[in-house]
């Protein structure tokens, strides 16, 4: 009888084992699933807070788009309202004067050419 007694409670304990181990097993299993998706939630906190920046980027530059194409209206508007001037002939001096300017230019860079050789 004592050799029974030793085997049914052999036998509990080892159910209890095998119970407990499943248990773990479970709670493993749970604690690794539970750590995913706070890993996932904390990458998808991320990316929307990145997309909400991104938003409020693009918000914003195209608000200063809208003032840069107002204020590029105002100086076309101001470019528009600039009297032409009308072309005013030169005189027979100053043309002289231009031209004996640009034969002194060739005929230093003549000089110079020539020396370099």
């Amino acid at each position: 009888m004592g050799d029974a007694f030793l085997a049914i409670i052999g036998g509990a304990l080892a159910l209890v084992l095998i119970l407990f181990g499943i248990e773990k097993s479970k709670t493993k299993k749970a604690t690794k699933r539970a750590e995913k998706a706070e890993g996932e939630r904390d990458t998808l906190k991320v990316i929307a807070n990145v997309q909400q920046q991104a938003d409020k980027i693009k918000d914003d530059l195209v608000v200063k788009q809208n003032g840069n194409d107002e204020a590029m209206e105002e100086v076309i508007q101001s470019i528009d309202e600039i009297p032409e001037e009308e072309e005013v002939p030169l005189s027979d001096e100053v043309k002289k004067m231009a031209a004996s300017q640009s034969a002194r230019m060739r005929d230093r860079a003549g000089r110079v050419s020539d020396n370099s050789r």
